[in-house]
């Protein structure tokens, strides 16, 4: 169900038309996708410039955690739920130590999400249908008269199988076969 308004619905989103109830979007609201944000990991954390860590905000964590937790992309691409976080302002990104965090965090996240770290080199030249055909050529050389391979010439017909079962047409089944209380409604 989508939280959008739709036009058709009067301006309400089909969440609201079904359960009556207006959605709550709050906590998507403060924060866009890959922002950079703190967060506090400690169980108890004390606000302190010294305990926070820098994370990108990856969307709303809404099967883990409380009201308002998120998910948070770590340095080293993992990805964890907090509820304690909060935007790294344009003043903190103009300080210069700050600034170098921000810049080491970015690289490191860069390096770690880089494409070239999911490369297999015995895959560079390999595409799926040459996989395709080598199955083929195994399955032709381990069961070359396969009868069910379906190159047209070994293809089974009818006569091949078990005498078919023969199925009365639709309009010569007796009405008497039916359950007559199939779509009955019980009174009282």
């Amino acid at each position: 169900m989508q939280f959008i308004p739709r036009p058709g619905l009067r301006g309400r989103t089909g969440y609201e038309e079904v359960t009556g109830k207006t959605p709550d979007v709050s906590e998507y609201l403060d924060f866009d996708f890959w922002d950079l944000v703190w967060y506090w990991d400690s169980p108890h954390p004390s606000i302190n410039q010294d305990d926070r860590k820098l994370g990108k905000w990856a969307g709303v964590s809404h099967r883990v955690g409380s009201d308002m937790c998120y998910w948070i992309a770590l340095d080293n691409g993992h990805i964890i739920a907090e509820t304690t976080v909060q935007h790294v302002t344009r003043d903190e990104m103009n300080d210069p130590d700050i600034k170098a965090r921000i810049e080491h965090f970015d690289r490191q996240i860069q390096e770690r999400m880089d494409n070239t770290n999911f490369d297999n080199p015995e895959l560079v030249n390999f595409h799926l249908g040459d996989e395709i055909n080598l199955l083929d050529e195994r399955i032709r050389d381990r069961w070359p008269h396969d009868t069910a391979y379906g190159d047209g010439s070994h293809t089974p017909s009818d006569s091949d199988y078990d005498e078919p079962r023969e199925r009365p047409e639709e309009d010569d089944i007796e009405l008497d076969t039916y359950d007559k209380l199939i779509g009955s409604q019980t009174v009282g």
